[in-house]
């Protein structure tokens, strides 16, 4: 759901007249949602590590990069789905960009279906879930299209109870 919100928020920024660029967080070595990125979009990878575990240091370079490289109106990060929001902001938030960078919020997409099998999940999957629901500023209860009515409702509710200041958006293919 990240990637396709990503694209998403790409196009509607275009269609603003806005210039986006990405930085995109992988756990792993190859950058495989990267390619979801159009080309005129400004991209910077980290990759081999999650941007709230693999320090300040290498997200510091990364804006860096982008601020004196590329000119753009919005920045979006996409955190891996093992990213917690807090460490997440505490990384993008550097005392050197404080003047150049305005952050308008965490935006969580959470799986709707696996939300309600979360009993299932680990007790630190379920933990991480539940703190990046917490911490969101804007909730997309996502793949609301694998439930029934009733199902989306209890969903709504769960979510907006742990977190009543974000707003809920529910979604298909985010």
């Amino acid at each position: 759901g990240k990637t396709s919100l990503l694209s998403h928020l790409i196009e509607q920024m275009k269609e603003k007249g806005l210039k986006p660029a990405v930085i995109m967080n992988e756990l792993g070595k190859l950058p495989f949602d990267s390619r979801s990125v159009d080309e005129d979009v400004p991209i910077k990878e980290m990759l081999e590590g999650c941007i709230c575990c693999t320090g300040s240091e290498k997200m510091e370079a990364q804006l860096q990069m982008l601020l004196e490289g590329e000119v753009f109106d919005v920045l979006l990060i996409e955190t891996t789905g093992a990213a917690h929001p807090v460490e997440a902001m505490d990384a993008v938030l550097s005392p050197y960009f404080a003047n150049r960078l305005n952050m308008k919020g965490i935006i969580t997409v959470a799986d709707s279906k696996r939300w309600l099998e979360r009993d299932k999940m680990t007790p630190q999957t379920r933990m991480l879930f539940m703190e990046q629901i917490k911490h969101a500023h804007l909730i997309l209860a996502n793949k609301i299209d694998l439930l029934s009515e009733d199902e989306v409702a209890t969903v709504t509710m769960q979510i907006q109870g742990f977190n009543r200041h974000a707003p809920i958006i529910q979604t298909s293919n985010a």
